[in-house]
């Protein structure tokens, strides 16, 4: 009896472990909210919207479209919009810019929008809504293997004179920290890396010497040996 008991018990750890890792799994899988805009035009008669959303690694192609699917009709009630966008990021991707939905974003992983002719553009046309998805297949390929915070690095350039910014996203006149030479050592403090259409854009943020002097900034991918 006792024997049976035990069963009962180790059967029921077995079973709340099994529903835990259920729960867990299914945790892996939640988006985030970044945030939401509003496009609202013509003195509010027109209403247009715009959510970003973080999601995981490691969905599948339907698991992706429903949450893409879900969020923008979930954005469209929740609104009572005439046109609703919905762009998708992976959790390290960089969001920190303005979208400007009348030319899409080309940096997100996945986008959905919900509006008549499925345009945005045509949010103001009293049409049927349609549904539009995209999802860009850079998001089921391996990650790219790229440098550590800590690794040491040659620099390189075309014209032999690599630029230095104190921006991740210019390198206009005003933001260049520095002008290092071929073949200079440097030091990787951070990497970011953004989908640009199906290709994966690198950065990193590096420290250099510099005339004696310790120089911090970001170059291209590219700029490394």
């Amino acid at each position: 009896m006792i024997f049976k008991k035990q069963n009962y018990f180790i059967l029921s750890i077995m079973i709340v472990l099994a529903i835990i890792s259920s729960d867990m799994a299914a945790l892996d899988k939640k988006f985030i909210i970044v945030e939401t805009k509003d496009y609202t035009i013509s003195s509010g008669t027109i209403r247009r919207f715009v959510r970003k959303i973080k999601i995981p690694g490691g969905l599948s192609e339907k698991e992706f479209n429903d949450i893409l699917k879900n969020t923008v009709l979930d954005l469209d009630r929740e609104k009572k919009a005439n046109a609703s966008q919905v762009f998708a990021y992976r959790y390290n991707d960089n969001v920190d810019k303005s979208n400007i939905p009348e030319l899409i974003d080309s940096q997100y992983i996945g986008m959905a929008i919900y509006a008549p002719n499925a345009s945005w553009s045509d949010a103001g046309i009293k049409k049927e809504k349609k549904l539009f998805i995209e999802i860009n297949d850079l998001y089921f390929q391996p990650p790219k293997i790229g440098f550590k915070p800590g690794d040491i690095v040659k620099l390189k350039s075309e014209d032999g004179i690599v630029k230095i910014s104190n921006s991740y996203g210019s390198w206009i006149d005003k933001d260049i920290i520095a002008f290092v030479i071929e073949n200079t050592e440097a030091e990787i403090i951070d990497r970011r890396s953004e989908p640009m259409g199906d290709v994966e854009f690198v950065r990193y943020y590096i420290r250099v010497q510099h005339n004696g002097i310790k120089k911090e900034g970001w170059i291209h991918e590219s700029n490394i040996k």
